[in-house]
């Protein structure tokens, strides 16, 4: 094994040891201070709806969740407060700063207000989290390997250098910019 294998597999070690004294939340911050940290919207909005149930208040949330101005958000949560003022309280309670878009760095290259990614992740690391932490580490080696040589192929296919995805929200854009400009011309 390699110095530098060894040095990683030190540092996650103390990593794990750090986690199992002080909390998941903590460590990220002590370890990454930096980083940006998220909670999932949709866990919040879970909890949020046992208390403040209905279409209104679902399409609300959402709304605030994924508002990408501060403005907006500002404007969708007086609606909340003019709705249910506790529903307002109970979502500040929640530092919208973690989970509304409004709020997320601009060097951020992931805009989703969701951590779908996290748990699609978790998912995959069910079938080697029992194992010994050298066999575990070299399986998820082998997972995340596996999944850019697949994904690697799949670009190759592309007759662009975009994804195929960010092509359709383009133009999905353009579409919504055609439609918003006739409307004004009438």
């Amino acid at each position: 094994m390699h110095l530098c294998h060894s040095v990683v597999l030190f540092q996650i070690i103390k990593l794990i040891m750090h986690l199992i004294v002080h909390g998941l939340l903590e460590v990220v911050k002590d370890v990454i201070p930096y980083a940006e940290h998220r909670q999932c919207a949709r866990h919040i909005y879970e909890n949020f709806k046992r208390v403040f149930s209905g279409v209104e208040f679902r399409n609300l949330f959402w709304n605030t969740a994924k508002a990408s101005y501060q403005l907006d958000y500002e404007r969708i949560m007086n609606e909340i407060k003019a709705a249910n003022p506790n529903a307002y309280d109970y979502l500040i309670k929640k530092d919208p700063k973690t989970w509304s878009r409004a709020f997320f760095g601009f060097n951020c290259a992931c805009e989703a207000v969701e951590n779908g990614f996290s748990e699609c992740f978790n998912a995959i690391l069910v079938k080697v989290r029992s194992k010994p932490i050298i066999t575990m580490l070299e399986a998820i080696r082998v997972i995340l390997m596996e999944r850019m040589e697949k994904m690697r192929r799949i670009s190759e296919t592309w007759n662009s250098d975009i994804c195929l995805i960010i092509i359709k929200k383009l133009e999905q854009a353009k579409i919504s910019q055609r439609y918003k400009l006739l409307c004004l011309e009438f």
